[in-house]
C-alpha cells in the first residue's frame, strides 16, 4: 500500500493541473440573468477556454463569475447594468470582443490583459469615460462609436492595430 500512495498523490496533483486548462463549449448560450452567470462555475467547472461568452440583459450587474476565462472565440457584453468589466481580468485572447449598450459601464480598464483580438468593438456605452485598457499589442481591428462621455482616444495602445474606426460620442 505504501507504494501506491505516492503515485496516487502525484496523479491528483497533475490531474488538478490538467483541469486548470479546461475548455468548455458555451456556444449558443446567452446569459440573460445574473443567477445564470453566477452558476457559470457549476455548469463549467474549471473552465478557462470558452467557445463563446454571450452576456445580455439588464439583470446582469457583475461579470465576476467569468474571472477564470483566459481565452474565448468571442465575448459579447450587451445591454447590461455592469459598471466595470471586472471578471474579464484574466481574458488574454478573444477573436472578437464586443461591449455595447451598457448604459452604466464606466471603465474598461480590466481589458488591459487582452493581448490578442481580431475585432474589438466598444459601442454606445453612455457612461464610459475613456478607453484605458485597450493596450494589447495584437488588437487588430478596433471600432469605437457612440460612447458619448469619451472625448479622445487616450488610453489606446496597440502596436499592430490595422484598423481603427472611431466616431465621436453620438447620442443613440
Amino acid at each position: 500500500m505504501k507504494l501506491f500512495l505516492p503515485f496516487y498523490f502525484v496523479f491528483l496533483i497533475n490531474g488538478s493541473h490538467i483541469s486548470a486548462q479546461t475548455k468548455c463549449d458555451t456556444k449558443g448560450i446567452t446569459f440573460i440573468r445574473q443567477s445564470q452567470l453566477d452558476s457559470f462555475d457549476i455548469w463549467f467547472p474549471g473552465c478557462t477556454h470558452a467557445t463563446d461568452i454571450d452576456v445580455y440583459g439588464t439583470d446582469i450587474v457583475s461579470l465576476r463569475p467569468l474571472r477564470n476565462i483566459k481565452k474565448a472565440n468571442s465575448v459579447a457584453v450587451r445591454r447590461t447594468n455592469v459598471v466595470s468589466l471586472e471578471g474579464l481580468d484574466s481574458l488574454i485572447s478573444a477573436k472578437a470582443c464586443v461591449v455595447s449598450l451598457n448604459n452604466k459601464l464606466r471603465s474598461i480598464n480590466v481589458l488591459q490583459n487582452l493581448k490578442y483580438s481580431e475585432r474589438v468593438a466598444i459601442n454606445n456605452n453612455d457612461q464610459l469615460e475613456n478607453y484605458h485598457g485597450l493596450v494589447g499589442d495584437s488588437l487588430y481591428g478596433i471600432t469605437l462609436s457612440g460612447n458619448i462621455k469619451t472625448s479622445s482616444l487616450l488610453g489606446i495602445k496597440s502596436k499592430y492595430c490595422k484598423i481603427l474606426a472611431y466616431t465621436m460620442g453620438i447620442a443613440h
